[in-house]
């Protein structure tokens, strides 16, 4: 018996993001109906056009800000399951605490109380990252649903000021949250979690111009550009944003998705590798030439321990990158 059958009501939270968007689409499809949150309704005119076809399957509820007290409670009260997906992703703040870890934290909380408060909902997906599990260990290691990133936090104690370790905590603390709520206050619903790696993948979500473009996507366009290709890091593992989409619906769905967190990763990944699949699939860019496009060997692998949960035959690397830039080509 699913968590939550097709035909209920799915309440989605920051619809016009780049996995969320998706994620309405796939539901959509599937015969729920949607109710999907926003800032500012007029920025969800593509959506609303993108979606007519729904008729009014699909509905728009102003949530202005997430940490806000009671934000959720009346679009939570009789929705069926949810997908918490919106939350702050970006590296421009100067006081993390203020601007990444209260806002994931604060909103994730906010929604969960609401939930708590519907008598109908009966299971709750949320949004998290593969960045909640990257503690920093020694080489060669396996990161699985095991393991907690504790290091970020005790970095950004050192200093509030880097983004990048603040993104990380940001995630980490916000899903500890959640489940911590969920034990301490044991709501009628049950929750279930995707850590999605590095989310590569076609945009479908409005987007303005290239400024605009989410930050792992804004990787692809900038080698597409002709920009400097990234240096290769550690923990190098994708999966397309449409594989990201699935495997919230199928958490939604499947019973034995609660109670679980779920990496979502088809595979490693180089840099170089995308500078080479670009360059073969658009000659007329002028794109760098990557230095090799061997895969990076770094020590570090993500195996999930929960894949079955999911069953997802993911996207190769190839056609994610290409439908990608397919996707941005308009900015350039």
């Amino acid at each position: 018996m699913p968590a939550v059958g097709k035909g209920s009501t799915v309440l989605v939270t920051g619809v016009t993001g780049y996995i969320a968007a998706w994620a309405a689409e796939l539901l959509l499809k599937d015969g729920y109906k949607v109710i999907g949150t926003v800032r500012d309704e007029q920025k969800a005119n593509g959506l609303k056009e993108m979606f007519d076809e729904f008729g009014d399957n699909f509905r728009l509820a102003t949530v202005r800000d997430l940490q806000e007290q009671g934000a959720f409670d009346e679009v939570a009260r009789k929705v069926d399951g949810i997908l918490h997906i919106a939350s702050p992703f970006h590296f421009n703040t100067k006081d993390v605490k203020k601007d990444l870890i209260q806002p994931a934290v604060n909103g994730t909380l906010n929604l969960l109380k609401a939930a708590a408060q519907s008598k109908t909902v009966s299971r709750v997906v949320v949004t998290s990252s593969f960045a909640a599990m990257m503690d920093q260990r020694e080489a060669p290691f396996t990161f699985t649903e095991e393991v907690w990133n504790k290091s970020s936090s005790v970095e950004i104690e050192k200093d509030n000021t880097n983004s990048f370790h603040g993104y990380l905590a940001s995630k980490a603390e916000a899903e500890q949250a959640a489940w911590d709520f969920v034990k301490n206050e044991q709501p009628s619903f049950d929750l279930a979690v995707i850590n999605p790696v590095y989310v590569f993948g076609p945009v479908v979500h409005p987007v303005k111009d290239a400024n605009s473009i989410n930050t792992s996507v804004g990787m692809i366009f900038s080698t597409l550009s002709g920009k400097d290709i990234p240096n290769e890091g550690d923990h190098q593992n994708f999966v397309d944003v449409r594989d990201v989409a699935r495997a919230h619906v199928r958490a939604l769905q499947n019973e034995e998705a609660g109670g679980h967190r779920h990496i979502a990763s088809a595979g490693p990944f180089g840099h170089g590798q995308i500078a080479g699949i670009l360059k073969r699939n658009f000659p007329e860019a002028k794109i760098q030439q990557p230095k090799s496009e061997e895969l990076p060997n770094t020590g570090f692998t993500a195996k999930s321990l929960n894949a079955k949960n999911l069953n997802i035959d993911y996207i190769p690397l190839e056609k994610s990158i290409v439908d990608t830039a397919k996707s941005i080509q308009r900015f350039l």
